[in-house]
């Protein structure tokens, strides 16, 4: 959908920024999680995100059982592939279990089961609410697709979509297909009215409001609550950039409030003819545009779009042209919404970051992060960062200062004072933490299986695998 997007390679780093500060010295320090035995099986060890606990899968051939914090669970017939996962807030696990006739399937949640089912989707099949108190599960039974949520199953549909849950956890919407040909959307168990299809829930970031994008006689709109709005030809797909938990990628995005929810856009029209639609005005038409992006205070907006070979950023409105091509989630605005950045890919291929209007160092390549984004402000907006290539080879850069090249870089973190950076980089063969520019000491042998997490404003935390055992990694700037 997005011709922008075709210029950019999006190569799978984690982003977030480096600089080169003042010299620090580190300090590394571990703590034990879990030791595996001879009967655990190691592909299946899964960190917490707080990098505080464990979990991984022992099997004889008496039968399968988890086993959390060193704390063996229940044994069971079998546990369905990539069985383990970690509530947001690190506190609660989810898994799927066979019976013993390994006819049906069940989600056992902190150590309590759900009821048994025929089918599970084994992919994406657990999901769990922002705020870790909600937990969803695809299954299927009697030829019928539905949802079960906390252990309670829902209507049965010919097939169920994506589960897109509010900020809050409090509420939950999903595509169904009652009948051939049909879709619906259905918001907390409640199907809604029938459509040629639907797409995209997404929920306002107060969880107060709704809107997805139905098609009825060939052409589509905009559903705000029960509210449709006007119709197009069509109305623009944008790919998530945020997957939701337990999901392997997020669903098509079509439509994006404001931080405070007040604001809904979209692009509407047909191939090559678009425009930026906000309640009943749009703007100009362009040929090509990328995914827009507001401020968080919410009074900015921002997009990148095309007509001919001219290439414009359209800022609150305004077209600003540049000579190249832009990259639609190669742009951001600063937390306290005062800064405004984006990439600019020049007619010779090589890319820039444009700060404030002026345009930086060129770089054959500049990435996107594991978590979809392309630049990083500092959380005190001070800083701007990147991923840049150079010579095959990656830099975090900050603040216009490159930091020292290596063959990948991941999990890039500020610390939440603004104060220092970490992120991880392949040296070689084997994988390391820098911060502030000082790579810290890790043993020989030692692979890092989880991100990065600061504890506080001076450690940052990771999991390493060490033989058969699983350790908490803790570097603090001294």
């Amino acid at each position: 959908m997005n011709v922008v997007l075709r210029w950019f390679r999006w190569t799978l780093l984690a982003l977030l920024p480096a600089g080169t500060v003042a010299a620090v010295e580190l300090e590394t320090t571990e703590v034990r999680l879990c030791t595996l035995s001879e009967e655990s099986i190691p592909a299946s060890v899964v960190v917490s995100p707080d990098c505080k606990r464990a979990a991984f899968v022992n099997q004889d051939t008496s039968g399968t059982w988890a086993v959390l914090d060193e704390v063996p669970g229940k044994k069971y017939t079998a546990l369905v592939a990539q069985p383990l996962l970690f509530s947001p807030n690190s506190r609660r696990l989810a898994y799927v279990a066979v019976t013993p006739q390994r006819d049906k399937s069940f989600v056992v949640l902190d150590s309590k089961e759900w009821p048994a089912v025929e089918s599970v989707a084994r992919t994406n099949s657990l999901q769990f609410s922002p705020d870790s108190t909600h937990l969803a599960f695809w299954c299927g039974q009697g030829g019928h697709a539905f949802l079960m949520l906390d252990g309670a199953i829902g209507k049965g549909y010919l097939s169920i979509g994506p589960l897109a849950f509010s900020p809050d956890g409090r509420r939950s919407a999903f595509m169904a297909i009652p009948r051939a040909g049909k879709q619906l959307l259905v918001v907390n168990g409640m199907p809604g009215t029938e459509y040629d299809g639907v797409a995209g829930p997404v929920f306002s970031p107060d969880s107060q409001q709704v809107a997805y994008v139905c098609t009825r006689n060939g052409k589509q709109m905009a559903v705000v609550g029960s509210e449709e709005q006007r119709s197009y030809p069509g109305i623009a797909m944008f790919h998530s950039l945020e997957p939701a938990t337990g999901e392997v990628g997020g669903p098509e995005r079509p439509l994006f409030f404001s931080p405070d929810g007040k604001r809904l856009v979209y692009f509407g029209g047909a191939s090559g003819q678009w425009r930026l639609v906000e309640g009943q005005a749009s703007s100009e038409e362009w040929e090509t545009m990328g995914q827009p992006n507001f401020s968080p205070d919410s009074h900015h907006l921002a997009y990148c779009a095309g007509r001919g070979d001219k290439q414009y950023v359209v800022y609150d409105g305004t077209p600003r042209e540049f000579p190249g091509k832009m990259v639609s989630v190669g742009m951001a605005f600063s937390p306290d919404s005062r800064r405004f950045a984006h990439v600019l890919v020049r007619e010779n291929g090589r890319a820039c970051v444009v700060d404030q209007g002026v345009a930086g160092a060129d770089y054959e390549h500049i990435a996107t992060a594991e978590d979809g984004k392309v630049l990083l402000f500092s959380p005190d907006s001070a800083h701007l960062t990147f991923i840049a290539e150079r010579n095959f080879k990656w830099s975090v850069v900050r603040d216009g200062i490159e930091d020292k090249p290596y063959y990948r870089v991941a999990a890039v973190q500020f610390s939440p004072d603004s104060k220092h950076l970490a992120y991880q980089a392949d040296v070689g063969a084997r994988r390391t933490i820098v911060v502030d520019g000082v790579e810290a000491k890790i043993k020989v042998g030692d692979r890092i299986i989880a991100g990065l997490v600061w504890d506080n404003a001076n450690t940052v935390s990771t999991a390493v695998a060490r033989g058969r055992s699983v350790f908490r990694l803790e570097v603090t700037v001294q």
